[in-house]
């Protein structure tokens, strides 16, 4: 195939190596030449946004977003619209934009209450008036975890307890980096809640978390690993980014049968409803935590907006994509 598929990434990213691309661009790349198809990494810019999209029309057959559109100086819009014009050129586009906000959202979880798969008792504010008119102090004698829409890193995400009812003062514990510190709830609305992004999230806290976050790394349908995630100790800490301090352990998924059996049982269900029973993305995440109450796992978060997988450049998982990419480009071709 003389065309390319062209892997887009930001020119943003510090994540790189010596050839100024993302560490795990380089082993897809060679993956998807090993069955025969050209490819090659692009920078997105703002400024060489029209050059790039003439180019990718004319010799692209289909592309790979490695981006995370949160982080683009440009904004996210602008580069969703870029995807879409190259999918209305006959371009395949591995991950649209629509699977990209489907997926990429926190808020998404809430079309699985009811399911059993997530917490039933989530809520969703779509701005201050609406978080103030519903949120009840008194509903973090049992603490709540805090979400924005969209973001990475921990970013937006706040574990809530309750301090002084009569004071009105809560504890709030920042995903970033675990610092914990006791404020006004008003504090908390005014200066910490961000609807930037879109909605908030407020959904219980799961002390499972302690024993840790299981992430169930998939190319579309497979699962390929689990990466076990362990927040450091303290009495509040519940974050489990690498920039916090988390230990990651990468694990076969014949250690996990339980979750594996969760989640090939259920991804039907989470693409028909979260997803428009649309492909599922090229790579992706399902995070798990530990209901002890009930002694079950429930879904805390999905991701498949730029995974990375830098720590398994070695594994199956270039070659796993490659094949995925090249199905996926038969079958809109034929």
């Amino acid at each position: 195939m003389n065309k390319y598929v062209i892997i887009l990434e930001a020119s943003e990213d510090k994540n790189k190596d010596d050839t100024g691309f993302r560490k795990d661009t380089a082993p897809i790349i060679k993956a998807v030449q090993d069955i025969g198809i050209n490819c090659k990494a692009i920078h997105f810019t703002l400024s060489e946004k029209d050059k790039i999209f003439d180019f990718m029309r004319k010799n692209c057959v289909a592309y790979i977003s490695r981006v995370n559109p949160g982080k683009l100086t440009t904004g996210e819009q602008t580069y969703f619209d870029f995807l879409d014009n190259l999918i209305d050129e006959g371009i395949v586009g591995i991950e649209p934009p629509s699977t990209l906000l489907a997926l990429g959202s926190k808020s998404s979880l809430c079309k699985l209450v009811g399911t059993g798969l997530v917490p039933d008792d989530m809520r969703i504010y779509k701005d201050k008036k609406e978080l103030i008119e519903d949120f009840d102090i008194e509903s973090l004698n049992s603490d709540r975890v805090f979400k924005q829409n969209r973001g990475s890193s921990g970013k937006g995400i706040f574990r809530l307890g309750l301090v002084d009812s009569s004071a009105s003062k809560i504890r709030v514990t920042d995903a970033q980096n675990n610092r914990t510190q006791n404020i006004h709830i008003n504090d908390f609305i005014d200066n910490y809640v961000n609807f930037d992004s879109g909605v908030v999230v407020n959904m219980p806290f799961l002390s499972g978390i302690k024993e840790g976050e299981y992430r169930v790394l998939l190319i579309g349908n497979t699962p390929c690993y689990v990466i076990h995630k362990k927040p450091t100790k303290g009495d509040f800490n519940f974050s489990t980014t690498l920039h916090s301090g988390s230990e990651y352990k990468y694990e076969d998924v014949s250690k996990h049968p339980i979750l594996i059996d969760l989640v090939t049982n259920n991804i039907e269900t989470i693409l028909t409803k979260l997803n428009d029973s649309r492909p599922a993305p090229l790579i992706w995440s399902i995070d798990f935590i530990r209901d002890m109450k009930n002694d079950k796992f429930l879904i805390s978060e999905i991701n498949c907006n730029c995974l990375g997988f830098t720590s398994l450049l070695d594994s199956d998982i270039p070659k796993l994509m490659a094949d995925m990419i090249y199905n996926r480009i038969y079958h809109e071709h034929n």
